[in-house]
Parts: C-alpha cells; sequence; structure tokens
C-alpha cells in the first residue's frame, strides 16, 4: 500500500518537512508534524490509542528508536525530527491504532489504506498532490526551453558555481565539487531580488519564500539508498546543476512577467530592463505585479520558455546593476 501510494507520500512529506520556515528543510519536526496530524484529523477524540498525546508519544517513541550507539551511524538522522522512512514507518503506527485498535478493520495494510486514502490524501493541501513529473514534461522537457538555457548555459555556470557552496573533493562523487544547498539557493533568489525577506508574502514579490522553497524540495533528484550514506544526502539535501535549471523553471511559472509585447511597446529589450525601469514608480509597479501574479499551479500567461527567458533577463539585469 505504502509503494502504491509513495510518489504522493513522499511529496505530503517533503511538503510538511519545508514548512515552518525553519533551516532543515528535509525533516519534519514536532511542529510540522503536529500540522500534519491536525490537517489530516488523524487524532480521534476519546480512542485507546489515537488521541493527540498518544501522536505525540508516536512521534517521541520513532526518534528515540534511532539512539544508542548501535545507531551511532545515523549521523544524518536528526533524533527530534522524523526523517521520509520514520515518516512511513509513523503512518503505519497511526493506520494501527486508529482502525485495528478499534476493530474497524483487522488486517494492517487495509487499515494503512484507509489513512492513506481517506485521511490523508483526502485532506492535505494541493502541494501535496503535485506531480513532479508532469510537471517535468509539461514545462522543462521542451526544445524551446532547451535553447534558452543553452544559450544562456555560460552565466547561469558561473552564477551556479558563484552561489554554491566548495565541498570536499575526496566525498564527492562523479567529480561535482560544487552543489547548491538550501541555504545558497535563498540566498540566491535574495541577492537577484526574486524573493524579499523584508516583505514577507506581499503581492509584489515575484515569488514568496515559501514557494521558493519548494521550488528547490521540487527540484531536488530523486535517489534510491539509504538517508545515511553520504552520497545520497549530498543528492537530496543539494541541487545539481541540472537540478538549478529546473527550479529556475519552476520559480519563472511563478511570475507575471510582462508579454513580448508589452515590452516592445514600452520601449525595452527585455523584461530586466521593464521591469527594473518600472520599480522606479513603486505605485505602478505593485499594481502591475498584482495584476499579473500567479500562483504555482496556474498555467502562465505565455509561453514557459518565454518565462524562462524573462526570468533569466531579471537575474542578468539585477547581478549587472550590482557591479
Amino acid at each position: 500500500v505504502l509503494w502504491e501510494h509513495h510518489d504522493q507520500l513522499y511529496m505530503t512529506f517533503f511538503y510538511y518537512a519545508s514548512q515552518e520556515n525553519k533551516p532543515n528543510v528535509f525533516m519534519i519536526n514536532y511542529l510540522s508534524y503536529q500540522r500534519f496530524y491536525e490537517d489530516c484529523s488523524l487524532a480521534v477524540a476519546g480512542s485507546i490509542g489515537c488521541q493527540p498525546r498518544n501522536l505525540d508519544q508516536m512521534f517521541v517513541a520513532i526518534n528515540a528508536s534511532g539512539k544508542g550507539t548501535e545507531h551511532a551511524k545515523e549521523k544524518h538522522n536528526d533524533q527530534h525530527s522524523l526523517n521520509r522512512q520514520e515518516f512511513l514507518q509513523l503512518l503505519v503506527r497511526v493506520a494501527y491504532a486508529r482502525y485495528i485498535m478499534t476493530g474497524q478493520v483487522h488486517d494492517v495494510s487495509d487499515a494503512v489504506r484507509m489513512v492513506v486514502e481517506q485521511d490523508v490524501l483526502n485532506n492535505v493541501v494541493p502541494e501535496c498532490l503535485h506531480d513532479l513529473n508532469t510537471f517535468r514534461e509539461h514545462y522543462c522537457y521542451l526544445e524551446e526551453v532547451d535553447h534558452v538555457l543553452r544559450r544562456h548555459e555560460t552565466s547561469l555556470r558561473a552564477l551556479y558555481k558563484e552561489f554554491s557552496k566548495d565541498l570536499d573533493p575526496s566525498r564527492v562523487l562523479e567529480k561535482t565539487y560544487v552543489v547548491m544547498g538550501y541555504d545558497e539557493w535563498i540566498g540566491f533568489l535574495q541577492s537577484v531580488h526574486v524573493i524579499d525577506m523584508g516583505f514577507g508574502e506581499s503581492s509584489t514579490q515575484f515569488c514568496s519564500l515559501r514557494h521558493g522553497t519548494l521550488a528547490f524540495v521540487w527540484s531536488r533528484m530523486a535517489v534510491i539508498g539509504s538517508e545515511e550514506d553520504d552520497a545520497v544526502v549530498l543528492k537530496t539535501q543539494n541541487l545539481l546543476f541540472e537540478d538549478f535549471l529546473e527550479a529556475l523553471v519552476r520559480v519563472s511559472t511563478m511570475v507575471g512577467w510582462p508579454t513580448d509585447a508589452e515590452i516592445e511597446e514600452a520601449g525595452y529589450t527585455d523584461a530586466g530592463e521593464f521591469l527594473l525601469n518600472l520599480r522606479q514608480f513603486s505605485h505602478v509597479y505593485d499594481r502591475f505585479m498584482a495584476k499579473h501574479a500567479t500562483s504555482w499551479d496556474q498555467e502562465p500567461r505565455q509561453p514557459i520558455e518565454r518565462c524562462v527567458d524573462h526570468l533569466i533577463a531579471w537575474v542578468i539585469r539585477v547581478v549587472a546593476a550590482a557591479g
């Protein structure tokens, strides 16, 4: 049952792991876990083993099972948070407490199916049901997008290297000596004014911190293997260059860019020049951004290759203006 729904369960895990504006966006801490079981109404008042205090005890018990010298190798496992494997274990525990202990069903797999299909997937936010590969096929794996990225490849590689962290070459596979972590990604978005930490969720931002975070989480490489393996952790907690490009495509869909016709009519050469000049008139800029704002799950108002080109033009203009 878990394998049948693993894509959606992993997406649910990724979503709640990336909430609460915390530094570790790869595990679910207690506050995120509490938000998860409240969103899904998993607690049952007056039940034998599925009251809120029982759910809290499950969280503690699962984390406690990783302590001790015999588990010393779990160096990447925060003992106060759930990793992906522990999240799946928790779902089974909840299923047992919610449906087996109450006698509603007698088979654990049936109980797990009920928790997953009835309680979790019916109640989580739309971001948890986002299909990564559908997005990639619809927006990333296109010849037109490839042409735009290749045209700017030299600049994009330079930006990626500038904002990425250096690693010990002896510990990195495939001679990849730099990777972009979450902090570097958010730092990049701030530096090029795609998100502005000082203005919260303002509609005049290109992208909110929340969706900038999700772009990072959704663009990481999926890797088979133990989450205690250094090589697995390297790939699952960082963006390689190709992942960085996907994250840029994702961010580009979240902005209501001016169209080529609007840019030409205003007498500018690209979206970067258009918006930088528009920002001098704050009220006009705010109205334009609010009017054309798009959500992560909306179809952009122009072809995706134009959105990507506009984002890159903006980034290059901002970097050039910063000297």
